[in-house]
Formats: C-alpha cells, structure tokens, sequence
C-alpha cells in the first residue's frame, strides 16, 4: 500500500506496547500487534531507528519460535517486509520460506518480504530452488516489488479456475494496492470482482475479499455484496471482518451503528474484537455512546484494551471520551497495562499531559509528596539556608530576595523544579531554537518567580517533552519531565 504522506513516526509507547506483545508468546495476541505494526506501516507510519532495530529481533524471535503457528509466521514475514534489514533478517525470511514450503501463504508472506529486502538475490535464489510456480512467485513479489520485474509475463487469473490459495494471494494485492488492473478479468475491473468473491463459496475467500475492501482507500462497504442483515447467520472470521469494514468505514453509511451495536453484543470474541479493532482511528457522530456502552459491558479482557485503545486516540474528537478518559485512567490505578495502553494512545496530546500529571501526583502523594521545610533564614549576605525540595540547601541572594517576598505560594518548590527540568533538557536530541527558547523562559521563572512567569516556564517546557515524547528511547526524560511541569503548575494553582 503506498505509504501517506504526513503520518510520520509510531509513537515510542506505541512501539513498546507493540514489542511486549510480540514477545507474549500468546500466538493471538501476538498476531494482532503484528496485524498493527503492518498496518501502521502500510498507512505510511514508520518506526524511528532506534525502534527498528529493537523490534526487528522480536520479530525473527516470533518467526522462528517453535510454538509459533502459521499466522504468527505469515504476519511475521509481513512484518519484516516492512522495516527488515537485509544485513539482519535476509537469511531468516530465505530459511522460512524453505522450512514451510507446505504453508502456501507463509512461503508467499516470504517471497514478499525476500523481493524487499533483496529483489535481485530473491529473483535468482527462489527461481534456482523451484519451490513454487512462476505465477505464485509473481502474484506474491508484487506487494512489494515493481511491476516491472514481470512485465513480460504478468499474472492473470480464472476466477473460475483459480485454486483458493492463488484468490486469496490475489485479494491480498488489492487490499495492499498493488494489484495490476484487470488482474481477476481482462473486462471487469478488480474492484467489480470483489463484489463477487465477497459471498464465494469458500469462507476464506470471502473473507480476504472484505479484507481487501476494508484495507483498500478506494474501496469500503459498497463494494462487497454483504446483507448485514443476516450477520448473526454468517461464520465468526466472516462476522468479525464485516464488523471491522463498517467500524474503520470513515464516511456516514447506513446501519453502521447498528451493525457496531451488533458487534458489541455477538457472543464470539474474534467477532467483537475485530469490531474494535477497525474503530482504532475512526470517530463520527453518534458512536461515543455506543462504544462507551460496550466498554463497561465487555467482559474479554483483549477487546477492552482495543476499546480503551480508541476511547482514548479519539477523546479529543469526541467529547463523550474526553470526560471519561480521566476517570479511566484513575480507574485502572492498579492496572499498569491499561494505563500503557491510554498513554500510548494519547501521546503527543494535551491529554497525554494530563494523564502523566494525574500519575505523577499519585505517586507524590503516595510517596510523602516530599513536603517541604519552609523555615528560611536571610542573613545580611544576602545567602538564604533551609531545605529545599531538591535538598541543594543555599541559592543565589536575588532568587533567595524574590522567593521570601512573593506570598504564600511555596516558590521554592518550583525553583527546585525548573532546576530539574533544566538538567533533564540540557542534553536531550531538541532543535537549537526550542532549546534556546526554553532555557530563557526558565532564566525569566528563576529571576523573577509569578505565576506569569512559571505559567510561561511550563507552557515552554511542555512543548519539549511533546517532542521528547515522539523520540525513540526518550520516554524516560519525558515522564520525568512531565512531572517537574506538573510540580510547577501545581505551585501557581494549576
């Protein structure tokens, strides 16, 4: 699918969740966070560096672990085509591929992920090993490779005559974009065909069929020939695949919040998990209170996270979610889990903020909230002693001058704070300018302590740890960073 401009980088929260998934072990669970990262890949996200090259091993390790099944290696090798190295993962896609030589849609998966890494080595080591027809070869390099590689002799298929596993590889390239026109009839083009495979006999197919309507931007729910009102009637892959095309559906279609209310109550939980899951980046009139409704009724543990997950990404587009996401969050106190899925969901939005703010206040009031001494002694040199937050006991004479005459407002407190902050961004990978102009907005907070002044000092070092937040390997230095903005918001009433 060709990537979207402006999607820019997967969130570093988001890519760890994704990384503890993976190395679950759990074979769904597994699958569903590599389903994500491919997805996220093929909407035109990307890991950071830092994140590839942490993720990448998860990966093999989920490819070649001996309890894995074949949907675990298929979306592995998926997963690989995305954001391999060739250095890394070109002998272990070349290796699966001739170890499951017997899982068509694994050697297919491979072949993919092999013609990206290294098109012109793939052509010569899978032509030389004979494992699979020219058309399989073809049908499967091309969602990855270019066309151009079979230009001589592209692929056209008999709908009529063409085994369930060659419709299911083809249904892949439509739903991923890469599918020449007329790939299914020299006549008809490939969005008329769908419509047709969309009710095949073999549930399989039917099912990619929705898939590929579902992943495909120019097609949606008019293009497959579904009577919804027979849903309860139709197998759970084919139910949950339905489910998940009406829930992602971004234009206002008839009965799509019937059909997610459906969802919400349909006794299989691949069925309502893949309603869900297609909600993830949808938002549109109406269905706050639905899935609101769902969520406290949902008793699978999985579908509530995927809920959570889009409760959450949505709540500022959506006011229903954004009065609940706060007490959500306070909620799950005890569920570090859920509270990872929020804050992943959030981040890099004002409510990611809030949230961190609301963690760092419980964990200051569980910890003493490290109360502070406020018997200050000014001497006639102009050195004031006592206990500070930070315990650095003296600061300089005019800090001490500004601090012993602003009110009651415990300024020391925020001092010690835009100190901390200070140290915490000193060093952290941020543009020249952000720097600089944070740096004078803690110099104007020090020198002379108001609430304008702190007000000034938070909003500067807010937009630093949004940024250190988008940062691979900076998730540290943004949470602490979060809590110093917290405590000095927390002096001026904020």
């Amino acid at each position: 699918m060709p990537p979207t401009a402006g999607k820019g980088f997967i969130q570093e929260l988001e890519a760890e969740l994704l990384k503890v998934s993976i190395e679950s072990g759990d074979n769904p669970r597994v699958k569903r966070a590599l389903q994500t990262l491919c997805k996220l890949y093929w909407d035109g996200s990307r890991l950071m560096p830092q994140g590839r090259q942490s993720l990448e091993p998860t990966i093999l390790g989920a490819l070649v672990r001996s309890d894995s099944d074949e949907k675990v290696r298929r979306w592995s090798l998926s997963a690989l085509a995305q954001l391999g190295r060739p250095e890394v993962s070109w002998s272990p896609v070349l290796q699966a591929i001739i170890q499951h030589e017997h899982e068509p849609q694994v050697v297919s998966a491979g072949i993919a992920a092999a013609f990206k890494l290294d098109g012109k080595a793939a052509f010569r080591e899978l032509q030389a090993k004979d494992i699979v027809s020219p058309e399989f070869l073809a049908i499967s390099a091309m969602q990855t490779a270019p066309h151009s590689l079979f230009e001589d002799n592209p692929p056209s298929l008999n709908v009529e005559e063409a085994s369930v596993t060659t419709l299911k590889l083809s249904l892949i390239l439509v739903g991923l974009e890469r599918a020449p026109e007329n790939l299914f009839h020299p006549k008809y083009q490939n969005n008329e065909l769908i419509r047709s495979l969309s009710t095949h006999h073999d549930p399989l197919v039917s099912q990619y069929s929705i898939w590929a309507a579902s992943e495909n931007s120019s097609l949606g729910v008019l293009d497959v020939s579904v009577d919804v009102k027979d849903i309860e009637q139709m197998p759970p892959n084919i139910r949950s695949y339905i489910y998940r095309l009406y829930a992602s559906n971004k234009e206002p279609i008839p009965l799509q919040n019937d059909v997610i209310e459906a969802a919400s109550t349909d006794k299989d939980i691949e069925a309502r998990l893949g309603a869900a899951i297609g909600l993830r980046d949808n938002a549109y009139d109406g269905i706050g209170p639905i899935v609101l409704d769902w969520f406290y009724d949902e008793e699978d543990t999985e579908v509530q996270k995927y809920l959570l997950d889009h409760i959450s990404r949505q709540a500022e587009r959506i006011s229903d979610y954004h009065a609940h996401v706060p007490s959500l969050f306070s909620s799950f106190e005890n569920d570090q889990t859920m509270r990872q899925v929020m804050l992943s969901a959030t981040q890099g939005t004002d409510l990611y903020k809030t949230l961190r703010q609301m963690e760092y206040r419980e964990n200051d009031l569980f910890s003493g909230g490290n109360t502070v001494t406020n018997n200050i002694n000014i001497n006639n040199s102009g050195n004031m002693s006592g206990t500070s937050l930070s315990g650095q006991g003296d600061i300089d004479a005019s800090r001490a001058s500004n601090v012993a005459n602003s009110g009651t407002m415990n300024w020391e407190q925020g001092l010690s704070a835009i100190s901390d902050a200070r140290e915490i961004i000193k060093d952290a990978p941020l543009p020249p300018d952000m720097l600089e102009a944070t740096q004078s907005a803690l110099d104007e907070a020090e020198k002379a302590p108001s609430e304008v002044t702190f007000k000034s000092a938070a909003d500067s070092l807010e937009t630093c740890e949004k940024a250190l937040g988008s940062i691979n390997g900076m998730a540290e230095k943004a949470t602490s960073l979060a809590g110093k903005i917290a405590l000095i918001l927390k002096v001026i009433g904020l």
